[in-house]
């Protein structure tokens, strides 16, 4: 008898840490966001892209057009390239304006982001993504972003 009411206990318990940690899916997605805006601005490349699925897709406006980049691996380079060069130095913040949950791990944000390099005007955009839980945490899976004129 007493080892039919320890399974379900065990089972019980862990799912217990899951149930807690996707009580609040708006709370950690907000901190997903603050997260990546802390790691801009320590110019931490590799942060940065630990916050992107394996095969996340971003697309980023520049002068020249639009850049797509595809991977974590191509997501951490680019990132390296940006902060090592024109975003050297940057303080970086990020705001999220709106998020929904079609599902319980999957997010639909947008938002504003700011990027101030010192000696430079501050540039300021818009950004959509997709995010998915894996693992127990929130990760972007596409990231799309605008320049505001």
């Amino acid at each position: 008898m007493l080892r039919h009411l320890v399974f379900p206990v065990v089972v019980l318990a862990a799912a217990l840490p899951n149930a807690a940690h996707a009580q609040n899916p708006t709370a950690e997605y907000h901190q997903l966001a603050a997260d990546w805006a802390a790691a801009c601005t320590k110019g931490d490349a590799r942060a940065i892209a630990a916050l992107y699925t394996a095969d996340a897709v971003t697309i980023e406006a520049s002068p020249t057009g639009a850049i797509r980049t595809v991977g974590r691996a191509d997501i951490e380079k680019k990132m390296a390239a940006d902060l090592a060069g024109p975003m050297k130095g940057a303080t970086c913040t990020v705001t999220v304006a709106s998020i929904r949950f079609p599902k319980p791990d999957i997010a639909l944000a947008e938002g504003g982001y700011s990027v101030a390099v010192p000696g430079q005007p501050t540039v300021q955009g818009l950004w959509i993504n997709t995010a998915i839980r894996q693992a127990g945490k929130w990760i972007i899976a596409h990231d799309m972003g605008a320049l505001k004129p």
